[in-house]
């Protein structure tokens, strides 16, 4: 729970890559892709839209500020339904956007890390208001990234 919102948030890929579409990482950083799926919480109620900025991957060799304050960018969440039809047309935005209720949806973060950095014991990990704790659980296996990405996967406004 962030705030007044609830929501869910499951790792469903992470992988890196030094060239998506539109993101480019810094001189000796690659970017971190973590796929998400997300929903409101409780389930049958809408609920805000999860922001990027209360998202990071932290791992063992994290630095300070920025290394792994939060996920650099997000994209729109997609209703489970378009991604499966191939369709962009329902997307929620990253920032003002609600989730309706029944819905789950997919989700990209990503975040700039340096290359060759050792994921093994990385955490995926969402911020919560009023000082609590942050809510991490592990990132799982993080792979090179393949393929082809489109731009309006990764689109955030």
């Amino acid at each position: 729970m962030f705030g007044e919102t609830g929501f869910t948030a499951q790792v469903v890929s992470a992988a890196t890559s030094a060239s998506l579409p539109g993101i480019a990482p810094p001189l000796g950083r690659t970017t971190l892709l973590v796929r998400l799926k997300v929903a409101s919480d409780p389930i049958d109620r809408t609920s805000k839209a999860p922001n990027h900025i209360i998202m990071a991957v932290k791992y063992p060799a994290c630095g300070p500020v920025p290394d792994c304050w939060h996920t650099e960018g997000g994209a729109r969440a997609l209703p489970e339904s378009d991604v499966l039809d191939g369709t962009h047309m329902n997307s929620v935005p990253d920032w003002f956007g609600t989730l309706d209720a029944n819905t789950s949806y997919f989700k990209y973060v990503w975040q700039f890390v340096p290359e060759g950095t050792d994921f093994s014991a990385a955490q995926f990990c969402l911020q919560q208001s009023d000082g609590k704790p942050d809510v991490c659980a592990p990132l799982g296996q993080v792979e090179p990234f393949h393929g082809q990405m489109d731009r309006a996967d990764l689109e955030s406004s």
